[in-house]
């Protein structure tokens, strides 16, 4: 009984830290998981613009496109960066 009570804050201890840790795995899952939803909004919203048909486009309207294509690139680039950086984290 003795040595019961003595391995019993152990125990304690020893589940409050897989408690802790496996707290910590569901926010670090949860968070990863958001950075791949915004990835695929993203890449769906990059698809679409890319594949929308403009008709009478000017240059301006079309140096203007472009450029908005090549922001929505980046963003698609930095987003697909971040997932990297949660995935390494999770």
């Amino acid at each position: 009984m003795m040595q019961s009570r003595r391995i019993d804050p152990l125990l304690r201890r020893a589940q409050e830290h897989e408690d802790a840790v496996a707290r910590e795995l569901a926010e670090r899952q949860r968070a990863h998981e958001l950075q791949e939803s915004r990835l695929e909004e993203l890449r769906r919203y990059a698809a679409e613009y890319a594949a929308s048909q403009m008709s009478a486009i000017s240059p301006a309207q079309l140096a203007n496109r472009r450029a908005f294509l090549d922001r929505l690139e980046s963003a698609v680039e930095q987003q697909s960066r971040n997932v990297d950086r949660s995935r390494e984290r999770l």
